[in-house]
């Protein structure tokens, strides 16, 4: 089924999106993005809500807020990239959606009252888990490491052990064959593709 369609199923609104402008840079940041400008139409309230920015027919962002409203017209928001926002959630988001319009895709806005922010919460969680949506992939927090149990020390009786001698350890190699950036993504098939060659190999297409 299309997400489109399940997501009429399960009561969602929809709101035109139009891209006002593209390909933006920011001076402070000029590594980041490109960026896109966007405005949607003014039927989304100021009350607690799931949604999903849409690319075509594809979910590529779900969210839960306590005010639907400032998610499209909030100042450095999903729609309006600042220099303070460059490195956040929305702002990936943002970048994936300028590569889309470039690619000639539809963008829309899909959303959903709920009574409380817990429900929204909740709804965001189910549908992310359905969609697995690319660009809750790339603003997914990474758990932390464990920190690694020191054994106990050694009884006083025991005798000493001959400490060996550590070996150098040799630095990582830095091999540029191998990095993938995050936000280096197919605009058709939102897959991440190589930073040497900027190549996606399923829609034989240069990106970058």
């Amino acid at each position: 089924m299309r997400h489109t369609e399940q997501l009429k199923d399960l009561e969602f609104s929809s709101s035109k999106v139009k891209v006002a402008d593209w390909d933006l840079r920011i001076p402070i940041a000029p590594k980041s993005g490109p960026f896109c400008q966007l405005e949607v139409d003014t039927s989304v309230g100021s009350f607690p809500g799931v949604f999903a920015w849409m690319v075509t027919d594809k979910v590529i962002y779900v969210g839960h807020t306590d005010d639907l409203s400032l998610v499209v017209h909030g100042r450095g928001d999903f729609t309006s990239v600042t220099a303070s926002t460059t490195d956040t959630g929305p702002a990936k988001v943002n970048n994936l959606m300028n590569a889309a319009f470039k690619s000639e895709h539809k963008i829309s806005f899909w959303w959903r009252q709920e009574l409380s922010v817990d429900d929204a919460a909740q709804a965001a969680g189910e549908l992310v888990a359905e969609f697995d949506p690319m660009g809750n992939q790339l603003t997914r927090r990474k758990a932390p490491v464990a920190p690694v149990e020191e054994a106990p020390a050694a009884k006083a009786t025991a005798p000493k052990a001959q400490a060996a001698k550590a070996k150098p350890v040799r630095g990582t190699r830095y091999d540029p064959e191998r990095v993938v950036p995050k936000n280096l993504v197919c605009p058709s098939c939102f897959i991440q593709v190589p930073l040497t060659t900027g190549w996606c190999d399923d829609c034989e297409i240069k990106v970058g």
